[in-house]
Order: structure tokens, then C-alpha cells, then sequence
């Protein structure tokens, strides 16, 4: 999973923001949608993520279309779930 390529939310269109975690494998060159968690950052987009030691971190971006969010999460790709670090608030 370390050479795999991982995106989290997007916007379709202006009026909407996702919650979707996608993995593209770099050695079968497929996306793939990735569930089955029960709770999840809010939807949003332009956050910052990495992996390190197994783990997705997910900080910040745009959530609700008009606020910025200093939210901090991490995917735990072992275990298939997200886990709060930082409640985000939001700002203009």
C-alpha cells in the first residue's frame, strides 16, 4: 500500500463535496473505492494527506463549500477506519 496512490473527497460540481476514499493500485493500475467504515471526516476538498506506518493522515481543506477546517484524521488501512486526532472548526 505504500506505493498506491490515495485521494479522499473531491467536488463533482459547486454545490457538493464528497466523503469517498479511493485507492489506485500501482501495480494493477485500478482505482478503488474504499468502505465500509462507519464514520468518516466530513465531506470536503484541497485537504493535505500522506501515508506513513500504514496509516492515511488527512488535515484540513474545505468542508460544507464555504469553511476551512483544521480537522486532523488518519485512515488506518490495517483496520479499514478513520480516527479522529482534532475536532475541526471552522473558519471563513
Amino acid at each position: 500500500f505504500c506505493l498506491d496512490l490515495w485521494l479522499y473527497g473531491g467536488q463533482p460540481n459547486p454545490f457538493e463535496t464528497l466523503s469517498d476514499l479511493w485507492r489506485f493500485s500501482t501495480t494493477s493500475m485500478q482505482w478503488q473505492r474504499v468502505s465500509g467504515w462507519q464514520q468518516t471526516p466530513p465531506p470536503s476538498l484541497s485537504a493535505v494527506s500522506f501515508v506513513t506506518a500504514g496509516k492515511l493522515w488527512l488535515f484540513g481543506g474545505r468542508i460544507e463549500l464555504a469553511f476551512a477546517s483544521d480537522g486532523l484524521y488518519y485512515y488506518d488501512i490495517q483496520r479499514n477506519a478513520w480516527v479522529t486526532v482534532i475536532e475541526p472548526t471552522l473558519s471563513d
